[in-house]
């Protein structure tokens, strides 16, 4: 987590073993509950793509709103 003046910049990834295709995985996560289980986060964005033929690359990033978050600042 990064963060200036009150905004933080969070992200995570990791590498899933699949055969589903990346677009698939995409739309699992984008519809995922925990990507809209807090108010402080917004603009969420995933990424998916294929890393090789049964591994999926997938990332998060969001921005987080937390003031109180002495990281953010």
């Amino acid at each position: 987590m990064t963060g200036d003046s009150g905004d933080c910049w969070a992200g995570f990834a990791f590498s899933l073993r699949t055969d589903r295709p990346p677009e698939e995985i995409k739309r699992y996560y984008e519809a995922a509950p925990f990507t809209r289980s807090s108010a402080h986060f917004s603009e969420l964005s995933v990424f998916a793509s294929q890393e090789s033929a049964d591994r999926v690359w997938v990332a998060f990033d969001t921005t987080y709103s937390g003031t109180a978050d002495l990281r953010c600042w």
